[in-house]
């Protein structure tokens, strides 16, 4: 995973070497996919797959590695919320 530094970006893009590309809006939650219909486009056209490839490049230049170290120096309310927060995952 990595942490992109220019802002907020909720992008859910996937690439798959040079034969294979997903853009959409769903998120792999029940909401995403049960509630909301939300959908991801598969891709395979050579010249789209190499400007997703492009993009992928230029964001993750823009972003950093994150570590397990950098979750646990979270300060400790933040990781008990998000542990509270899964709690509440299948209704959310």
């Amino acid at each position: 995973m990595y942490t992109y530094q220019e802002g907020f970006m909720h992008q859910k893009v996937f690439l798959i070497d040079d034969c294979l590309a997903g853009i959409g809006t769903a998120n792999l939650d029940n909401r995403s996919l049960r509630i909301n219909f939300e959908i991801t486009m598969v891709f395979t056209e050579p010249e789209f797959l190499g400007k997703v490839e492009a993009m992928c490049r230029t964001d993750f230049a823009a972003a950093i590695p994150l570590t397990t170290d950098d979750i646990y120096r979270r300060p400790l309310v933040f990781r008990l919320a998000i542990r509270a927060a899964r709690l509440f995952s299948p209704i959310l």
